[in-house]
């Protein structure tokens, strides 16, 4: 499942960031080559190089995770 503060975006004007923040089940990322990254709780990383990004079971391409929070908004994935 994914928690209910799971992980943090960073946004500056030049890049985008994300942070697991301790979460039950983790969150990994996965490159444009397809090798897995597990992030360690409490690391900002950023997603330069970075195809998808893993919330536990629910995937999201980093497109996609861009386009929701184009304007600052945040959003919450539900699962089915």
């Amino acid at each position: 499942t994914v928690s209910s503060f799971h992980a943090r975006l960073r946004f500056d004007d030049t890049s985008l960031a994300i942070e697991d923040l301790n979460s039950t089940n983790g969150t990994s990322l996965i490159d444009a080559r397809g090798h897995t990254i597990r992030l360690p709780p409490r690391v900002p990383q950023p997603l330069t190089g970075i195809a998808h990004v893993n919330f536990c079971k629910p995937q999201i391409s980093l497109d996609e995770l861009r386009r929701r929070t184009a304007f600052g908004g945040t959003w919450v994935e539900k699962q089915r």
